[in-house]
């Protein structure tokens, strides 16, 4: 391979390019690779001209990758000091972690156009570039030239080759190597393809001996199965193809809680498995060992079962997939929103009870969007009748009870007055028959389904749907994160890790969405680009178990903690203070996913 041959070089190429860009005409003598390139580049919006269109961001520079990495760049960078060229390295997103060497003079240049460390150099930001085409084909990318979208580019060569996670075929990140134009050479691919495997083999001797079992045990598994396997432990996801190609990221989370239960209940279970696209599969867990999640799981799909001997079935319809602003894939969220959306096309009065943040008001207000009501979707707040008083909140009640059109809320109706609930229950008999908005009222009760206060109104409905709580369906977070990230993050945003998504799941949620909500906010705040790992999550929320815990469990975990927290880790100690044995502190530690308390309390 040659750069004459490739024609980058000349006139030739960016006289290609410019076509492409006017007419959208791929000339024979650009490569496909490229070409292909160029349409993705133009698909995304990507701008050919102008100022550099990247971004940035902040970014951990001590990441494993980093670490692992570190010593290999140190070799690259010397080896080509005497050449005019850099050594980059990226996440797997194209953000560039590091750079090395080159003349102060190219690193100038390279600062003009923000190819450096914290910048996304991904396609979709800059274009057809060695760093994010690499990524994005997963394969080794060389971009000479004027083969790359942004004009701003066209002075730089450079060849990029992807890391992969040895164990998890995953992309880890992207090793460059850039260079002026009139200093290409043919030996940056071979260069960079030599420092990715160096990087790999660093990954995979770093990998602890449970990840190592875990792929011995795929493997033996995959090669006697025709349908899509995939392994996992709380750290670590391995697929085949058949199963890369099935499942999406969020469906890991929702796999890996149906390998829990098979570990917890120590019994080779099939389940029903709703895919992330909306299909239905069978899972069965195969490979586990009871108790020890370390162990892992390794998972078979059957697609042609969708629900296995093993599993009960769920009472009733299975419900119509919401739409997206209810993220969702549940039975019981499915099964909610179908009777919202029924009572809403027929315009009866509806009553949703639920613990507060569970979804009741934006059920309502999405079904009142799905069915084309084009009046006004009004709420009016029973904690207001407190502030407002009485007479003026009912009053406010029925002049909306007025308008046939739209829907109207009586939101926290749980927090009238007897009095009150009395006189709004009257107010809604004089009008029963009439004409009148699409009336929902709604409920906030505790934990055990109950109101916080006694409520007749109940009288007024004639059905009432009860909202789940999000740890009655924790699948549905695998939906609900990405939508949250994207809702305060804007795309493209940060992506959680598979560990991140698993706690997320594990943990109890008293506050449900809203609570799960206000922890998203706070994190992509902080970490806007790149990946959320369990590091980004409050303290508190890190600490969570592989499984989830009874209630009384869920008190011994409390105090254990409490206890911890107070000799500042020291087990010794803290059994002392609990008063239990030593062993029967280490015993529960494990039993209930309390990581190394020195680490945690340090």
């Amino acid at each position: 391979m040659n750069v004459e041959g490739l024609g980058q070089a000349g006139p030739p190429m960016w006289k290609s390019r410019e076509r492409f860009l006017d007419d959208g005409i791929v000339s024979e003598r650009v490569r496909p690779e490229i070409a292909l390139s160029w349409v993705r580049s133009r698909q995304s919006g990507v701008p050919a001209i102008g100022d550099p269109a990247t971004r940035h961001a902040d970014f951990d520079p001590h990441t494993r990758l980093m670490r692992l990495a570190t010593p290999i760049l140190d070799r690259l960078a010397a080896e080509v000091a005497n050449a005019d060229m850099v050594v980059i390295l990226t996440d797997p997103h194209g953000l560039v972690l590091d750079r090395r060497a080159g003349t102060a003079a190219l690193r100038r240049g390279l600062d003009r156009v923000l190819l450096a460390p914290g910048y996304l150099y991904a396609e979709d930001s800059v274009g057809t570039n060695g760093i994010g085409t690499a990524a994005e084909m997963r394969d080794v990318a060389w971009v000479v030239g004027s083969e790359h979208y942004a004009e701003w580019l066209r002075w730089l060569s450079c060849a990029g080759a992807p890391i992969r996670n040895p164990i998890t075929g995953r992309v880890e990140g992207v090793i460059d190597v850039t260079c002026r134009l009139q200093d290409t050479s043919p030996l940056m691919v071979p260069f960079v393809k030599e420092g990715a495997r160096e990087i790999e083999r660093r990954l995979y001797e770093d990998a602890s001996q449970m990840d190592r079992d875990l792929l011995d045990r795929f493997v033996a598994v995959a090669r006697r199965s025709t349908r899509p396997v995939v392994a996992l432990n709380p750290h670590t996801v391995i697929a085949n193809a058949a199963a890369a190609r099935l499942l999406e990221p969020s469906d890991h989370a929702v796999l890996w809680n149906h390998g829990a239960m098979a570990i917890e209940g120590g019994t080779v279970t099939t389940r029903a498995f709703r895919l992330a696209e909306g299909g239905l599969a069978a899972v069965r867990c195969i490979d586990f060992a009871q108790g020890d999640p370390e162990h892992g799981v390794v998972l078979e799909i059957d697609l042609e079962r969708p629900q296995g001997p093993t599993s009960r079935p769920r009472a009733g319809r299975p419900g119509r997939r919401p739409p997206d602003a209810l993220p969702g894939r549940s039975v019981a969220w499915r099964q909610a929103w179908t009777g919202v959306i029924d009572h809403a096309a027929l315009r009866l009065p509806l009553l949703l009870t639920g613990e507060p943040g569970t979804g009741k008001l934006a059920l309502a207000r999405a079904a009142h969007e799905e069915v084309g009501d084009h009046g006004p979707f009004t709420v009016v707040d029973a904690i207001m009748a407190r502030v407002d008083g009485d007479a003026q909140w009912l009053g406010q009640v029925r002049s909306r009870l007025g308008d046939p059109t739209g829907t109207l809320v009586l939101r926290h109706v749980e927090g009238l007055d007897g009095s009150t609930a009395h006189a709004l229950g009257g107010l809604l008999e004089t009008v029963s028959g009439a004409a009148t908005p699409w009336l929902v009222a709604t409920i906030s009760t505790l934990r055990d389904d109950e109101p916080g206060t006694d409520v007749s109104l109940a009288d007024q409905f004639p059905a009432d749907i009860r909202v789940p709580p999000l740890r009655e369906r924790p699948e549905d977070l695998s939906d609900i994160v990405p939508a949250l990230i994207l809702r305060h993050a804007g795309e493209p945003g940060p992506h959680s890790a598979a560990e991140l998504m698993q706690a997320l799941m594990r943990a109890d949620w008293p506050g449900n969405v809203r609570q799960l909500e206000s922890i998203i906010q706070g994190m992509v705040a902080r970490h806007p680009h790149g990946e959320l790992s369990l590091r980004d999550l409050p303290p508190a929320y890190q600490r969570v178990p592989w499984r989830r815990l009874s209630p009384m469990e869920r008190i011994e975990r409390a105090a254990i903690l409490h206890a911890l927290e107070q000799t500042g880790g020291h087990k010794v100690r803290a059994a002392a203070l609990l008063g239990i044995g030593r062993a029967t502190l280490y015993r529960k530690l494990k039993e209930l996913g309390i990581a190394d308390p020195r680490e945690t309390f340090a």
